[in-house]
């Protein structure tokens, strides 16, 4: 949690000073500043963050938004389950009593709602783990499976919902969003023979989303090719197999590819031995169950973890992410398969609801009360940047609590006459210096970094240490002005994706006028 915090007081930091658009945090890292926005979408943190300049505590700013997130959540899972269900048909053979407040759809997805909300994976992302990227996911893998439904099982292959999910995944977490990428990819294979029509609106939705999405992806990819990082060198997260929940002890790699074939051959069997039942359930039921498998240590995470970027999802157990959407579908389909005819709807829901809630939310407080608990005046350490995976793999973290937070001659002298930081701007004004100076700042080096010694550019290089680094030869004294500005990169991503967005408003607009006018002309003739 302290990680997501200091992002949410760097980006209120940011904009209180005009900085609409940062990509530095300045702040951070003992004000050695740290770019985990160029790897770690921030957008919705603009949210929090207005409302500390507002004037609200970092604490309660972030309380608020949790409840925000809370409310979309709901809103998110119930319109897409409901929407999902009307296009799946489940329930056309089950007779709507016509004194009922409710349809069977929308009991089901209330249900579901319920349940998706208080599900013990979410919660522990909430009081436990702090991962405000995993819970805002949340919100948008509703839309992405009803997006889905949207394609493969309606005629009018509308592709936007699941944009609008993958593009909202995208900029909450970028770990989800690759994940929810595999599992369409590997839907994708089992229907290469469907019509153009299903295959043209994947692709529509995949290149929008791209489009959209140009403003993180681009700068992302530019700065993974730029430098060496924590992530890709020091692996401060361990390996998959070490990340898996634990549920056997060294396991032998021959035991767990035997045990998984067993797994798949029984779930295969079982799905065809109770498909006659419901097979959109049954299927379900067995996706899960595997699902869940495949967080353990029993599951073969290290041949996966050989494959190019599976590394990158870190935990094993984030796989969870889709149980905890998959188990609420299914635990609301078998409910009101039973319970669609009886009276006992509400009454089995008020009971869910307590029971689900109550344990496991009382479970978590108490476990979180002692250790957690902070009061709203709350701010997070200076050096909250979780495993420092963004950091360039030359930083060393114990060298920059030590280092002095002024430009150091690396070779040659100089005599520094005033030097200041404010955000990403620094500025030295520095006497005496040797033919040939060299300087390191107190800066952590990305790319984007510029220099200007009396107007005049200068190369920008990063030193041994993994801080900017500056060469001047012949200049006695002057102003050395140093500020991170966005890229070429950076700027033609942020135009793609409003180009795009604008682009997007503009066909539906027109979309929805023609259908509105054609409806009048129909009413007047």
């Amino acid at each position: 949690m302290p990680f997501h915090l200091g992002r949410i007081q760097s980006i209120a930091a940011n904009l209180g000073a005009g900085n609409i658009l940062p990509t530095i945090y300045g702040d951070a890292v003992n004000n050695f500043g740290y770019a985990s926005s160029l790897f770690y979408p921030d957008l919705w943190l603009y949210i929090p963050a207005m409302l500390m300049l507002s004037g609200f505590e970092l604490i309660r700013a972030y309380q608020i938004f949790l409840v925000l997130i809370t409310l979309a959540t709901g809103i998110a899972m119930y319109c897409a389950t409901n929407r999902m269900l009307q296009n799946l048909q489940i329930f056309q053979h089950y007779q709507q009593q016509q004194s009922q407040f409710l349809t069977i759809e929308q009991k089901v997805s209330l249900l579901a709602t319920v349940c998706y909300l208080a599900f013990p994976y979410r919660l522990i992302n909430i009081y436990l783990r702090g991962a405000l990227g995993e819970i805002l996911a949340f919100i948008f893998l509703p839309l992405v499976f009803c997006g889905l439904t949207e394609i493969f099982l309606t005629r009018k292959r509308n592709w936007q919902i699941l944009m609008i999910g993958m593009v909202g995944l995208l900029y909450s977490h970028i770990i989800s969003s690759f994940m929810v990428s595999i599992f369409i990819a590997l839907i994708v294979p089992f229907n290469l023979r469907s019509a153009w029509q299903l295959k043209s609106a994947l692709m529509k939705a995949g290149i929008f989303t791209a489009l959209l999405g140009a403003t993180f992806l681009l700068p992302l990819i530019e700065q993974m090719q730029s430098n060496q990082f924590y992530y890709n060198t020091a692996n401060p997260f361990g390996s998959l197999p070490e990340q898996a929940l634990a549920v056997i002890s060294t396991p032998n790699p021959s035991m767990l590819i035997a045990i998984n074939i067993t797994v798949l051959a029984l779930c295969y069997f079982l799905y065809n031995w109770l498909k006659s039942w419901y097979p959109e359930i049954t299927l379900l039921l067995f996706l899960t169950f595997y699902l869940t498998f495949m967080t353990s240590n029993l599951f073969p995470w290290f041949l996966l973890g050989r494959l190019p970027l599976i590394k990158y999802i870190q935990f094993p157990w984030r796989i969870f992410l889709f149980v905890s959407y998959l188990f609420p579908i299914i635990f609301a389909f078998v409910s009101m398969h039973f319970l669609a005819k009886k009276a006992s709807f509400w009454y089995f829901t008020l009971v869910s609801i307590i029971l689900i809630s109550g344990f496991l939310t009382t479970d978590i407080l108490i476990h979180i009360s002692a250790n957690y608990k902070q009061n709203t005046s709350y701010s997070p350490p200076s050096i909250s940047i979780g495993r420092g995976e963004y950091l360039p793999a030359k930083v060393k973290l114990s060298a920059i609590a030590k280092r002095p937070a002024v430009p150091m001659a690396i070779a040659g002298e100089m005599s520094a006459d005033s030097y200041s930081r404010s955000g990403n701007i620094a500025e030295l004004v520095f006497s005496n210096a040797s033919p040939r100076l060299s300087l390191e700042f107190p800066i952590i080096y990305y790319k984007g970094y510029v220099a200007l010694l009396n107007g005049s550019p200068l190369a920008v290089t990063e030193s041994k240490g993994g801080l900017i680094h500056i060469e001047i030869d012949g200049i006695k004294s002057g102003r050395l002005a140093i500020r991170y500005e966005h890229t070429l990169v950076q700027i033609l991503a942020f135009m793609i994706s409003l180009a795009t967005a604008l682009y997007l408003v503009f066909i539906n607009f027109r979309a929805n006028s023609a259908a509105v006018a054609k409806n009048y002309q129909t009413a007047t003739s």
